[in-house]
């Protein structure tokens, strides 16, 4: 819902917080809007998928990995290789996945290792790449980023 002015959005979040808000017996939640930008996460983006992996195995992989349950999965072919995109319950659950998985070896020599990211639309990734005077937020040391690096080489047995 989107409100003429300030004031009439501050008294629908004072009645919601009081548990005052209400249409037709049903309570309802008020809070101030947030662009994507500053919501958290909670979908990843993961590509060089072995063509050996079954949906069911990579699945695990994650919910093992994260101990958090997936809401949604997706994995798709493409002439790159296979790619995954992977909605989580909980925000932290996705950054957990990054956080181990990214840069893990899987044991295929065509796709030799995991490429975990945050998943980002298109317009965000746009404004993500082009800034002043460059290329710019690709995340080459860390991973966070675009998924362009993992931070260094990980150990097989740490990742599975």
């Amino acid at each position: 819902v989107q409100y003429a002015d300030k004031y009439g959005a501050e008294a629908a979040i004072a009645a919601s917080d009081t548990g005052h808000l209400a249409v037709h017996g049903q309570l309802l939640s008020a809070e101030w809007f947030k662009s994507r930008e500053d919501r958290a996460f909670r979908q990843i983006y993961v590509k060089n998928i072995p063509s050996t992996w079954t949906e069911q195995h990579l699945l695990q992989l994650f919910e093992a990995q994260t101990l958090g349950k997936v809401k949604s999965f997706t994995l798709k072919p493409s002439p790159y290789g296979r790619w995954a995109c992977i909605s989580f319950h909980e925000a932290d659950h996705a950054v957990k996945a990054i956080e181990r998985l990214n840069g893990c070896p899987t044991g295929d020599p065509l796709s030799p290792s995991l490429s975990v990211s945050r998943f980002m639309y298109k317009t965000e990734r746009d404004k993500s790449r082009v800034g002043i005077g460059g290329v710019v937020g690709l995340g080459l040391g860390g991973g966070l980023g675009m998924g362009m690096g993992g931070g260094g080489k990980k150990d097989v047995d740490a990742c599975f």
